[in-house]
């Protein structure tokens, strides 16, 4: 009689090791048990041995629960892997295999040898004549090692190695019944957030690098509390006389999580634009925080419901229990899990090292070696009399010999032919990616440049009493105002940001001798150099936002409303590249031109723009006119900032040399002879020029499109110097 199968999935998070027991009997799914053990630390605080406090938590779950016959299955954090998904053409199914490891060389940014890496269609190929989607999901090798190395040394040997983020999208597809639109399931752990999104056979996953502990954290630094105090008081919050000023503490928190899941499902949508978010799934013992579920659903505009039990589980006695229950919101890894080791799961993929997987084989076929080698004795013998034989035979036949070796000659050496042909043909191919590459750094997504300018406008400095400023009293007196106009704003590829150095701009030290923080050169393997040709630094591209704008402050005043108002605040975005120089760090925003607005070119096509002719009365009351305020003393500035440039996805590369493809059409760019750099709205043509020319006219097209949008977005019109405004809705 057949055995069921029994299943433990395990998933060990910063706060707490979580597993559960599942078993799928005719056809139904049974919880056998569970298990919750907290770590007497969160793994990531200073003072934390997190490797102790691992083994501890495994030995302590060992001695209360019996694994001997089941399959295992743990996870592996979503922050240290790598998820890519691609689509492929139409090809056969003995194809998909050979393009996808093709894809993996290109998409995962480390050698192959040195990741654990696995991948699933997504889509069936066997649905018809259509692209194939397929999710490649990596790690590092040494990475997943250490965190099976304390599953090892407890003696737990694991079955299957997942991702979380795709334990919870596994647990999303079996648990919850799928909506109309797409399902988004947030699950706040301690120190990120794992976000999911599934629609159809559709996913897309991402890592927030916000948790729980960003709640503590405020809490420290607000009142003044040791780490664990903080995270006491944040556990009981709701029952605090002092609920109110613990709240407002962690509020700024609540508003950088909601930032972060709003760009996420922007991004999403912006991918599909067919897409609608229908519902919000809340996981996490995060969301046990009162207000965070209210304060996301109103924000979000759609309902937030936090899971408070499993569907497919609801007469599961097991899981009855009051601990299970108070812990509900922290158990959807570990039930995907299990549903992966039952073979129920969407997703398939393990990331478990393949040297692992040899020993547990060889382990389980060590019965069979016995016999085997008896049978391999009584071949070898077989074999020894058939050779004696055969050496006689070809005794006689030493001619045919010598033609079969010709041949065998011939066929190497058309082969060598072949290879080097081959060869020749993949650095072509490898060249012409290199060339791509250079343009996908010019747009990331039709988002990206609209995330830019969000930041531009959040860092804006605005004044209320603006609002008021009557032009014909000058009260109040304009200069007192605390405002910045802008006169313009354009943006440029970069091809590698160390070149926008002071140190290099200034002729001090070449770019050889910088590196871009975030950015450090790959290390070479144990016992290996880099080659001496091998470049010293990695070459980053980004983009150059160029800020021209004039206040009313004059002199050091308006020089430091622009740096303590503005500059600052770009200074600290996240994508603001930071350089590690000679002489210290560098950030790449700055202020290098100044001085009075009389004095630019700008200031004579707005005087020309503005001019008004004098007006008799009649005219006067028919039309008032429009009074002329000199800003000729205003403090002018152009300021740079430099943003860097995440890689594509194959849909967002598709859809990118669609946009740059049209926009060239538009405006008249069709043909290699008609390039004009001085049309990329000073763009150094020397840059452009470093890609094929063909290319280039690609690049023209999407700085100066591009560009206009950008007025668009911020002004709400586009202005040209001198003429009129344009509505934005023309």
């Amino acid at each position: 009689m057949a055995t069921t199968k029994t299943v433990w999935g395990i998933d060990v998070g910063q706060c707490a090791l979580k597993a559960l027991k599942l078993q799928l009997r005719e056809g139904k799914l049974r919880a056998l048990s569970f298990d919750v053990i907290e770590h007497g630390k969160v793994l990531s605080q200073p003072d934390a041995d997190e490797q102790a406090l691992i083994r501890s938590a495994l030995s302590k779950f060992l001695s209360r629960n019996s694994i001997k016959g089941n399959t295992l299955v743990i996870s592996v954090p979503g922050q240290a892997s790598f998820t890519r998904f691609i689509k492929l053409p139409p090809v056969e199914m003995r194809k998909i295999p050979e393009i996808v490891r093709y894809e993996a060389r290109q998409q995962i940014p480390f050698d192959l040898e040195d990741v654990v890496w696995d991948y699933q269609t997504i889509s069936p190929p066997s649905a018809g004549p259509r692209e194939v989607e397929v999710g490649i999901f990596a790690m590092k090798r040494d990475i997943v090692a250490d965190y099976v190395s304390d599953f090892l040394t407890m003696k737990i040997e694991p079955d299957i190695v997942q991702m979380a983020p795709v334990a919870l999208y596994n647990f999303l597809r079996y648990d919850m019944q799928p909506s109309g639109g797409a399902t988004v399931l947030l699950d706040v752990g301690a120190e990120n957030t794992n976000l999911v999104i599934a629609e159809g056979e559709r996913v897309w996953i991402r890592n927030v690098p916000l948790g729980g502990n960003n709640f503590t954290q405020a809490l420290c630094k607000e009142f003044k509390l040791q780490f664990s105090k903080a995270e006491n008081l944040k556990r009981h919050a709701a029952e605090s006389k002092h609920a109110r000023q613990v709240f407002q503490a962690m509020r700024p928190v609540f508003g950088d999580l909601l930032t972060e899941i709003q760009r996420s499902i922007g991004y999403y949508t912006s991918l599909h634009r067919d897409s609608r978010i229908e519902r919000v799934a809340a996981l996490g013992n995060a969301f046990r925080l009162p207000g965070l579920t209210k304060f996301l659903s109103q924000n979000l505009g759609v309902d937030v419901v936090k899971v408070e039990g499993f569907e497919t589980l609801a007469d599961a006695e097991a899981l009855s229990a009051p601990l299970f229950r108070e812990n509900v919101l922290s158990f959807g890894v570990a039930f995907g899990l299990a549903l992966q080791g039952l073979g129920v799961a969407q997703i398939s993929t393990s990331l478990l090292p393949p040297e692992i997987l040899s020993t547990k084989i060889m382990k389980q076929k060590r019965p069979f070696f016995v016999a085997a080698g008896a049978a391999l004795l009584a071949a070898v013998g077989a074999f020894a009399y058939d050779q004696i034989a055969t050496s006689g035979e070809l005794a006689g036949r030493q001619g045919e010999v010598q033609r079969l070796s010709s041949d065998i000659r011939n066929l190497q050496k058309q082969n060598a032919e072949h290879q080097g042909k081959f060869d020749e043909q993949k650095s072509a191919l490898v060249e012409q990616q290199k060339k791509i590459g250079e343009v996908e750094s010019l747009i990331e997504n039709q988002a990206y440049a609209y995330e830019i300018l969000r930041t531009v406008w959040d860092a804006w400095p605005h004044d209320e009493n603006w609002e008021n400023y009557d032009p014909w009293k000058d009260e109040p007196p304009r200069s007192t105002l605390k405002i910045i106009e802008m006169l313009g704003l354009t943006m440029h590829y970069v091809p590698d940001v160390r070149t926008y150095s002071d140190q290099v701009r200034r002729g001090a030290g070449g770019a050889e001798a910088i590196t871009v923080v975030g950015h450090e050169p790959p290390t070479p393997p144990e016992g290996e150099e880099n080659p001496p040709d091998a470049p010293a630094q990695v070459i980053v591209p980004g983009v150059l936002v160029e800020i021209t704008g004039i206040t009313p402050r004059t002199g050091n005043d308006g020089q430091r409303l622009v740096d303590e108002e503005l500059i600052a605040d770009l200074k600290a975005c996240r994508r603001t590249i930071e350089l590690q120089t000679p002489a210290g760090r560098e950030i790449l925003a700055m202020m290098p031109f100044t001085g009075m607005f009389r004095n630019q070119r700008e200031y004579q096509g707005y005087a020309r723009k503005r001019s008004i002719r004098k007006k008799s009365r009649e005219d006067e009351r028919a039309a008032p006119e429009e009074l002329k305020v000199d800003k000729g003393g205003d403090f002018w500035f152009r300021a740079q900032w430099v943003v860097g440039i995440g890689p594509l996805t194959e849909s967002q590369r598709r859809r990118a040399f669609e946009e740059i493809a049209g926009m060239a059409n538009r405006v008249g760019l069709d043909d290699p002879r008609k390039i004009d750099p001085a049309r990329a709205k000073g763009a150094d043509a020397a840059k452009l020029a470093q890609i094929d020319r063909n290319l280039t006219v690609l690049a023209g097209a999407w700085l100066v499109a591009r560009s206009d949008l950008l007025d668009i977005a911020v002004e709400g019109v586009t202005k040209e110097w001198p003429g009129a405004a344009v509505p934005a809705a023309e």
